[in-house]
């Protein structure tokens, strides 16, 4: 039983791979066999003495375990064997010792052996090689050990280092590399170089790199790479690469890289702001730099939705003169609130807010929904010294991750440049928009002093030429043509202090030389007291003024200034209607949607107006029409009813058409 034990165990040695080696002629090369029934080794080659300075026979009375004093298992596998219906088993054993030989010196022992076990699993034989592999073991530990320290080294390195075969598979990466990465260093050695690279920049990097390798050179290749980390986000990188070759003379890849992605960004940030400054000097209207302002910051972030708001302190109006996005319609100018815009004016602070935030500022009553729902809010206050004179503002709808601190951060740091360049561009728009003022001006003065050279003389020719035949011819005037002669010079002058009234009303409305004097007026009792007025005329011409307004309408408006817009309105129709029409003048409380006004209509069937007239009206410019009956007049009446609607809030509104005759609207808003 025992021969076939042993003719078990030298077959398995011999089909070792290693065979020659373990029977190589070197006499520190030990063949044993040891029985584990007995306890002793029953055979030992002669090299025993030569790699332990004992004989086999001393070995077995001292035990070869008395002589170790380290020992290392490297492998150990068991394999089953059946024979003759029975089940054996084999158990392959490799492993190191460090021993104490019999003169003192201390050697490390390679046992690779071959123990054969019973079905019970028990010990019996054990046939094996033991060599003395003292030199090569110091000569690996010491590199190992310099190995150790050289990794331990890079990897306190606070630069990015990486080794690759030629496959471009990780061999080795250091710490810094790893924790760019997001991933640990076993996982690193299953990775591809490829598997960090964005699919569009592959084919560019890989074939940089194959050319570099198919030159063979020695010099070193730099290459800026970026990079996809764990998380998904892209790192930008700068890497020195190197090619080298092994022991075997297999080419591998050695490189050093550096994480340029904040430097990168810098550089970025600081080319918009440069450009947006750059923009701010050329001719470009607020407008047209605005869409320059989104375009650059687009160059930073996501500007799907993306607006620019202005705010005006004195009239506590927020415009929105950008606004661009996926589902709101453009905003209107609006009343400083309670929306996301004015946190960030009044806090003078940028807001990043999540929907959760949103929610919870909404229930709180700090904020109130305006518009949209969105994933994620970010508003940064635009500042002129400490002064908010608005806020760039970007939104997402889906994703709450599109905008973090680190968009914040970019978008701060630009909203100076934005801010001081909105702030020259708003500058360079109102001068240029003075300078256009102060050219309409002179036009419209020019014309006003055209108006008033023509205009005014027929009722001067008149007082002249009528007092001229009064002076010259009394006593042969008969008393009716005196009569008439002296009522035409009373209408002349009526005629030309209305004229005279309405010049210098305009004038120092012009000059800011009027008073603006709210007061609650009884509409009635006003409208009455300028139809007394200008009934006069009204009866001349049999025209007939149809009032229609409630007797307890009140307005709370300037008397003087709205006084005056009736009168004009009403004279205006009076001028314009043929004899024997019809005046109406009528006023109702209105509302749409949120907003509460009180409009005043005066109809009339008089002439009407063509279209190109209406033009003229609408763009305020002077011209002078004479009345149906040539009435004279400067043609100041309507512009300055605009100008005092206007001052109240209000406007005017005009319908006419040519031959059958207008309405005029004025509105009012109620103001309390």
């Amino acid at each position: 039983m025992e021969n076939d034990h042993n003719h078990l165990l030298n077959e398995k040695i011999n089909e070792r791979s290693d065979v020659e080696d373990i029977l190589s002629v070197s006499q520190e090369n030990v063949m044993y066999r040891y029985d584990y029934s007995s306890g002793l080794y029953d055979y030992m080659s002669s090299g025993i003495i030569d790699l332990t300075g004992y004989t086999k026979e001393e070995i077995n009375k001292i035990g070869f375990s008395s002589i170790i004093k380290k020992n290392i298992i490297i492998k150990k596998e068991k394999h089953t064997i059946k024979r003759d219906d029975k089940r054996e088993f084999l158990q392959e054993y490799y492993g190191k010792y460090l021993i104490q030989t019999k003169n003192n010196e201390k050697r490390w022992i390679e046992d690779t052996s071959f123990i054969l076990l019973n079905e019970a699993e028990e010990l019996l034989l054990s046939t094996g090689v033991m060599r003395n592999v003292t030199t090569s073991y110091i000569l690996t530990e010491k590199l190992l050990d310099e190995k150790g320290k050289m990794y331990f080294i890079l990897d306190m390195a606070q630069v990015i280092i990486i080794v690759l075969d030629k496959n471009f598979n990780f061999t080795f990466i250091n710490n810094k590399g790893c924790e760019l990465s997001g991933y640990d260093k076993q996982e690193m050695l299953t990775k591809n170089l490829f598997d960090f690279v964005s699919p569009n920049l592959k084919s560019e990097i890989q074939n940089s790199l194959n050319n570099f390798l198919a030159a063979g050179t020695k010099t070193i290749k730099t290459l800026e790479v970026p990079l996809l980390t764990k998380k998904g986000d892209t790192t930008i990188t700068t890497w020195q690469i190197i090619i080298l070759h092994d022991e075997n003379n297999e080419i591998y890849f050695v490189a050093s890289a550096y994480d340029v992605t904040e430097q990168r960004r810098e550089e970025k940030v600081q080319k918009v702001i440069m450009q947006i400054l750059e923009a701010a000097n050329t001719g470009t209207n607020l407008e047209d730099f605005f869409k320059y302002i989104h375009y650059s910051v687009g160059e930073l972030m996501n500007v799907n939705n993306f607006y620019i708001a202005l705010y005006d302190k004195n009239s506590g109006m927020i415009n929105f003169p950008y606004f661009i996005d996926q589902f709101d319609e453009v905003s209107p100018p609006k009343r400083f609130g309670k929306g996301l815009t004015e946190l960030v004016l009044t806090t003078g602070k940028s807001q990043l807010i999540t929907k959760k935030k949103d929610r919870e500022l909404v229930k709180k009553g700090k904020i109130e929904l305006l518009g949209s729902e969105c994933a994620i809010w970010l508003g940064v206050p635009l500042k002129i010294k400490d002064d908010s004179i608005g806020a760039i503002v970007v939104q997402d709808y889906k994703e709450e991750n599109t905008y973090t601190k680190k968009e914040k951060e970019i978008l701060e740091f630009i909203a100076y440049a934005i801010a001081r360049a909105i702030e020259r561009k708003k500058v360079e728009g109102e001068r240029n928009f003075l300078i256009q003022e102060l050219k309409e001006n002179n036009k419209s003065k020019d014309k006003l002093f055209s108006i008033i050279s023509h205009d005014l003389k027929g009722p001067f020719n008149s007082l002249l030429g009528f007092s001229e035949i009064l002076t010259n011819e009394y006593e042969t005037l008969t008393s009716e043509e005196i009569k008439e002669y002296i009522s035409i010079l009373h209408e002349s002058s009526k005629l030309l202090y209305s004229m005279t009234n309405n010049l210098l009303q305009f004038s120092r409305f012009q000059m800011g030389k009027i008073e603006f004097k709210p007061q609650k007026i009884i509409f009635n009792k006003l409208v009455s007291a300028v139809i007394s007025m200008l009934k006069g005329n009204a009866i001349k011409k049999q025209i007939s003024i149809n009032v229609e307004i409630p007797p307890n309408l009140e307005l709370m408006a300037d008397e003087e200034m709205i006084s005056s817009v009736i009168q004009n309105l009403v004279n205006n129709s009076i001028k314009f209607t043929e004899t024997g029409g019809d005046i109406t003048i009528s006023a109702e409380s209105k509302h749409e949607e949120e907003n509460y006004f009180i409009e005043i209509m005066v109809s009339d069937t008089g002439v009407g107006m063509s279209q190109a007239e209406l033009d003229k009206l609408e763009s305020a410019e002077l011209f002078s029409t004479p009345g149906t009956e040539k009435e004279y007049g400067t043609g100041l009446g309507l512009n300055l009813v605009k100008e005092f609607l206007e001052k109240h809030g209000g406007k005017l509104i005009i319908q006419s058409e040519k031959n059958v005759g207008s309405t005029f609207i004025a509105r009012l808003p109620i103001t309390g």
